[in-house]
């Protein structure tokens, strides 16, 4: 046998929104031929929960008489039928889809959406029987409500769940944090081994390009020697002063009246190669100056196109 519960009477009600609603015989019969819980099956909750809160038992269907609905109700919750008999959950308060509702199973009619236990809180609707509960062949326990005992541990209850929510919202903000703050550090890290990274490899491409330079330049220089240009001792000397010119740094030319500007490497290279002095690879007596005064010349020539420099 299906346990039955009183849960609303037709008349004028204040919401728990503060809205007046009236519901008449009319509405409380539209709303049991409506009812159908293969299509939308209205839990037994406690108070007025949200969506995701547990259900305590279900209603199989509703039916209306001296303008008080009454639920059919099964699968009730053993532990839950304990609560209800210690005097946990005295009232009773149903919830309805109204007939406009966007969310009504069956639009048109009142539908009921759940049935609420209440304990401290009063319910909207006065003088409904007491909740009681009969028993079943599968079982279930029969109880009653004492509307006399004491609701302290009810109180206690809610409190009790209202810290375990603050403690798990608390929880879940750190653990939010703690990730955000991680995410944070592994970027960080990341950028800063991408970054070394590509120094290092500019550094490589950069040394690589120095030592492919060298190279042209000591070429060069070893050209000019054979072509009896400059002394083999002045090698070294010009090889450095070659690599001592800045790639992008220019020199300023008279020509033709207008001033030309010319990359002072390459103009450095063309006065080397145009140099004509002949190169005497005899040996000479310590008072034999006339290499000497050969380079003198040489670094003359140079000092006209690098202001400052003293060869």
């Amino acid at each position: 046998m299906l346990n039955e519960i009183e849960i609303f009477r037709a008349g004028s009600h204040i919401s728990s929104r503060g809205d007046s609603i009236s519901i008449s015989v009319e509405d409380l019969a539209g709303a049991v031929a409506a009812y159908d819980p293969a299509t939308s099956e209205a839990p037994l909750v406690v108070g007025h929960p949200a969506e995701a809160d547990p259900a305590y038992g279900w209603v199989q269907s509703l039916s209306a008489k001296d303008g008080r609905l009454t639920a059919s109700v099964k699968q009730i919750d053993p532990e839950f039928s304990e609560l209800v008999k210690a005097g946990r959950y005295k009232n009773i308060s149903a919830s309805f889809y109204t007939p406009s509702s966007p969310h009504n199973p069956k639009p048109g009619s009142w539908y009921l959406r759940h049935v609420g236990f209440l304990g401290a809180q009063p319910p909207a609707i006065k003088g409904l029987k007491p909740v009681s509960f009969s028993a079943s062949n599968d079982g279930v326990m029969d109880f009653s409500i004492d509307n006399k005992k004491d609701i302290t541990m009810t109180v206690e209850e809610i409190l009790a769940k209202e810290a375990a929510l603050k403690a798990e919202a608390d929880k879940l903000a750190k653990d939010k944090a703690d990730f955000a703050e991680a995410q944070e550090a592994a970027i960080k890290a990341t950028a800063a081994k991408q970054a070394e990274d590509l120094a290092a490899k500019l550094a490589g491409i950069e040394a690589r390009e120095k030592a492919l330079t060298l190279k042209e330049h000591e070429s060069f220089a070893e050209s000019l020697v054979k072509d009896g240009k400059i002394l083999p001792a002045h090698k070294g000397a010009v090889v450095s002063f070659m690599a001592y010119i800045a790639p992008d740094s220019t020199m300023d030319f008279a020509e033709d009246g207008k001033t030309v500007k010319k990359p002072a490497l390459e103009s450095f290279k063309e006065f080397l190669g145009s140099l004509k002095i002949p190169v005497d690879f005899a040996e000479h007596s310590k008072g034999d100056l006339s290499g000497k005064d050969d380079a003198a010349k040489i670094g003359e020539e140079i000092a006209k196109y690098i202001p400052g420099r003293n060869f």
